[in-house]
């Protein structure tokens, strides 16, 4: 088998160099976005983290369930990225009518089977669902965030709905929300005693 011409030999490694070049940097891109992501989807998680924090504090000043109600709905809504927030307990048969009695309503049916309590929290998308969570906004609503919660014997749900469909995209990790449904729940022994 006779040897090739030097330049063809050339050629070839070149040819080679430059798609081993191509390779490495078409690597080099993807590991540079993938570290953004990472870095971004960090960032957000942490700004999360940073904002249901004061969204607990706020909470912390409230006396009454009204009062918890009213800051979920004007200050954590804005200062969470939420259009919507709703704090539903359950009406038991044996309720009063009271301050709180307002404030009490079913459970939708939905919300009633042990898995969903099970569970520390469920996306909803279904128009049906939303609509019985917030029968007046339920068309702008792209989803929302339902978070199961139990004090004392009252079941409930901390509901947060948002218009973007793109909100919770980038994957952002819902452990924060999940966090602030706890603390809701044991703020809420006071809230139900007032």
């Amino acid at each position: 088998m006779p040897d090739e011409p030097a330049d063809k030999t050339d050629e070839k490694v070149v040819a080679f160099d430059s798609s081993l070049v191509r390779k490495l940097q078409n690597d080099l891109t993807h590991i540079r976005q993938d570290r953004s992501e990472i870095i971004e989807g960090s960032r957000l998680y942490w700004q999360r983290v940073q904002v249901v924090h004061e969204a607990v504090i706020m909470l912390h000043d409230a006396a009454t369930l009204s009062d918890a109600v009213q800051i979920l709905q004007d200050d954590a809504a804005r200062l969470l990225g939420f259009d919507a927030i709703n704090l539903i307990y359950e009406r038991q048969v044996d309720d009063k009518i009271g301050a709180n009695s307002a404030f009490f309503r079913p459970i939708p049916s939905f919300m009633v089977n042990a898995a969903f309590a099970a569970t520390e929290y469920h996306v909803i998308e279904d128009r049906a669902q939303l609509e019985s969570l917030f029968p007046e906004q339920s068309a702008q609503m792209a989803f929302a965030i339902c978070l199961p919660i139990k004090t004392g014997n009252r079941r409930g749900a901390l509901v947060m709905a948002n218009r973007d469909a793109q909100y919770l995209s980038l994957g952002q990790a819902l452990e924060p929300y999940v966090f602030l449904a706890r603390c809701i729940e044991r703020l809420g022994r006071q809230w139900l005693k007032s």
